[in-house]
């Protein structure tokens, strides 16, 4: 006979393989690791946002090496060729040379580069009208600063979706100068959150209340460099510069176009 206790056992055994894993995370496979030393035009696209005053992408010795320096607002992405698909992103980052030049006037906005891993992932009718939200793992370097390594989920108004009101933001920890770091961003619409990695710490799960159903405006997912560049008083200059090194990209599995070699 089974015991009230037992009973109890079981229906609470139920009830949590019934639930949803809101904790784990999506299982990956290999998009690109760069071997070839090249870039797969099935895989990968690009885009260039603002003006920059120098600018390189080349795939070298197995790894993605991007460089963007910018006196203004600016961006360069390489952008995933098959967007729609691709719920989560994980790569290995490192940021061996960057310039921030801010006005001399204090009161100015500081610069900021970015290397963000990330993208649009669904609409939402909560604003009127509605908008893309994005949301990006990434380094992020400010003149005197730290290099920090960070989240945030935001509305987009630019493709970059480096403008646009931000709804969660957060410091996943600091990064020594010129060291590597493994990042992750993974979007779980059936639980309604945003995962967030940095190496093998604690997942970071933020959860959001806001509509996510309706159609994208742009489907875009990408590793990016940004700069967020002050204009200055007549006589002062500022300037963001950005080198990232990319290596071993992978996505949510089944998300990976069949490609040929």
């Amino acid at each position: 006979m089974l015991t009230r206790f037992t009973l109890l056992s079981i229906t609470m055994l139920l009830l949590l393989a019934a639930a949803p894993a809101a904790c784990a995370q999506a299982t990956l496979e290999l998009y690109d690791d760069f071997a070839r030393n090249r870039l797969h035009p099935q895989l990968w696209t690009d885009a260039r946002s603002g003006g920059a005053l120098d600018e390189r992408r080349e795939a070298s010795r197995g790894t993605l090496v991007l460089w963007n320096r910018s006196p203004k607002d600016a961006g360069y992405a390489l952008l995933f060729k098959t967007p729609a698909p691709v719920t989560a992103i994980r790569a290995k980052l490192e940021m061996p040379r960057y310039l921030q030049k801010s006005c001399a006037s204090p009161e100015y906005p500081l610069t900021r580069s970015r290397a963000s891993i990330g993208g649009h992932f669904f609409a939402s009718t909560s604003v009127n009208p509605q908008k893309d939200v994005g949301a990006f793992a990434e380094f992020e370097a400010v003149q005197g600063a730290a290099t920090a390594v960070k989240y945030r989920v935001q509305y987009c108004d630019d493709a970059d979706c480096t403008t646009g009101t931000v709804l969660y933001a957060g410091t996943i920890g600091t990064m020594p100068p010129f060291s590597k770091a493994q990042l992750l961003v993974d979007w779980d619409g059936n639980a309604n959150v945003f995962r967030f990695q940095l190496d093998s710490q604690p997942l970071v799960t933020v959860g959001y209340s806001i509509s996510d159903s309706a159609t994208l405006a742009l489907q875009r997912k990408a590793i990016q460099i940004t700069h967020s560049v002050p204009v200055c008083p007549a006589g002062q200059h500022a300037e963001g510069g950005l080198q990232a090194y990319v290596d071993d990209v992978f996505v949510n599995t089944g998300a990976k176009p069949n490609v040929v070699e």
